[in-house]
């Protein structure tokens, strides 16, 4: 498909956001106080949107636009596949050796359920023709799988360890596995109960160590491998797992 140029006779005119339209596209314009120049994103929720300096010649949006036009219209196809490739037959979860089958049953209005009608069975039942609720629900089912699993199993690593921390939070999060405060708050990323239970024990380690040594000096890491002998090269596996793509469906 060849790029669509944009082509806005009338600029948009607003504050802080603005949806604007022309035969093709339609976009958001978001003004940022840190923005030095023009950008644009596509993401699979919203579309596209293109960022500006406050005090930006709108004027100059259509042809910022038309220069990166074949770009934009390759995101476009790419966000078009992702949302048709968001709903999953069945979901693995490796930490807790459980596979999940998912049915889907469709039915009139708006509303999205989820229910567990037995071990190892989801069935969503509703509106189930957006992949974007769809993928909402699957990760709020995530989550909660995620704080059973992962809160008790800090607890136990903590007693073993004799490593104490003060609070633990189960988080999305789209770059870190896990993070821990200089007050001993730990966070774990829900996405932990894809990677394996040793890749799991590692990151537990990992942030318990970090409310002895808040840093990733000698000192931390002779810690963490009298914990983990293996801590080195688990944690450059970790770089290389690829999970679902309805799980980063809040980044994209």
């Amino acid at each position: 498909m060849p790029p669509t140029a944009v082509r806005i006779e009338n600029p948009c005119e607003g504050d802080q956001l603005l949806n604007c339209q022309d035969n093709d596209w339609s976009y958001q314009v978001k003004e940022s106080k840190r923005a030095r120049r023009a950008s644009v994103r596509v993401k699979v929720r919203s579309g596209i949107e293109v960022t500006i300096p406050i005090g930006y010649d709108r004027s100059r949006i259509p042809d910022f636009l038309n220069q990166h036009s074949e770009w934009i219209q390759h995101r476009l196809e790419r966000a078009r596949d992702v949302k048709e490739s968001l709903n999953p037959d069945a979901i693995r979860l490796e930490a807790l050796d459980t596979t999940w089958r998912v049915s889907y049953i469709k039915t009139p209005g708006d509303k999205l359920e989820l229910r567990t009608p037995g071990p190892g069975q989801l069935v969503l039942r509703g509106h189930i023709d957006d992949p974007v609720r769809v993928a909402e629900r699957l990760n709020l089912w995530v989550h909660k799988a995620a704080e059973s699993a992962l809160i008790p199993w800090l607890d136990r690593e903590s007693k073993r360890l004799s490593l104490q921390y003060s609070k633990v939070s189960i988080r999305h999060q789209k770059s870190r596995w896990g993070s821990c405060s200089a007050r001993g708050s730990i966070n774990l990323n829900q996405n932990l109960i894809f990677l394996s239970p040793r890749e799991v024990e590692y990151v537990l380690a990992h942030e318990l160590c970090h409310t002895k040594e808040l840093n990733h000096s000698k000192r931390f890491w002779d810690l963490l491998t009298s914990i983990q002998p293996e801590a080195r090269s688990i944690r450059k596996g970790l770089r290389n797992h690829n999970l679902p793509i309805w799980i980063w469906y809040p980044f994209l």
